[in-house]
């Protein structure tokens, strides 16, 4: 399938499938949702069961700060964290102090925030990146 996308002549042109794309489209539509075993069906999704859960975050050399939403159709809980660091952390360097604050606001939220995605903002732009990784 890809390499037909990748062979068209332009963006706007039509898409000449090959029997191998048809078959793997084929093979998607008869097992797409056999495989998802350790969630819903797909086609039994509702809004109400898709959430959105975010991490804000902030750290300082003296302390620190963090708020939890989680949010989905019907409702929106928010869950806040705030700490100070102890001699040695305080003098780590600003990415740790930023990273250690993301990973307490997660230990003390797993109930919450196990087996979804999280999002994480944060003032440091290395976070995002080490957390991709």
């Amino acid at each position: 399938m890809y390499y037909c996308i990748l062979i068209r002549s332009s963006w706007n042109s039509y898409i000449m499938l090959s029997k191998e794309a048809v078959d793997e489209f084929q093979f998607w539509l008869k097992n797409l949702e056999s495989m998802n075993e350790k969630g819903a069906p797909l086609s039994k999704v509702r809004d109400k069961d898709v959430r959105q859960i975010e991490v804000f975050c902030d750290a300082s050399d003296s302390g620190y700060g963090g708020h939890l939403t989680i949010s989905s159709k019907d409702e929106q809980k928010e869950y806040e964290w705030y700490g100070i660091w102890n001699e040695c952390e305080s003098r780590q360097s600003s990415t740790w102090r930023e990273l250690e604050t993301v990973e307490r606001i997660l230990d003390n939220s797993v109930d919450l925030v196990k087996s979804n995605s999280v999002e994480v903002n944060s003032d440091n732009k290395n976070v995002p990146h080490i957390l991709k990784e």
